[in-house]
């Protein structure tokens, strides 16, 4: 299940960030996995035929990285509640939902760093 196998990367990188042998005096840096917005349909075969078939797959990105973020302890942010991808190759993000997307994150990140 591609799902996941995307979890299972996931997991890891988080283990990596917390079991790192940080110097006693640091503090050990805050996890925030960002879950992107889901694939959307395009009208380029080329893109269509790469990654179509995981649209409907994609849909549930932000369900279950949240579920993840929750289990691991860390912060969860769903970029798909703020964007969404371009459908001029239906997987990557314009300037305008790039822009949302740092948005989104600014009271995030504000929170996570106590700002």
């Amino acid at each position: 299940c591609r799902a996941f196998d995307a979890s299972m990367g996931m997991t890891r990188l988080v283990q990596i960030v917390q079991t790192f042998p940080y110097l006693e005096w640091a503090p050990k840096p805050q996890v925030l996995i960002m879950a992107p917005p889901a694939l959307v349909p395009t009208t380029d075969d080329w893109f269509n035929d790469l990654w179509g078939h995981a649209i409907a797959e994609s849909k549930f990105f932000g369900h279950h990285y949240a579920i993840l973020a929750k289990e691991m302890g860390v912060h969860f942010f769903d970029a798909g509640k703020v964007a969404e991808a371009d459908p001029i190759d239906g997987g990557h993000l314009d300037v305008a939902n790039t822009r949302a997307i740092g948005a989104g994150l600014v009271p995030v990140v504000k929170r996570i760093l106590g700002i």
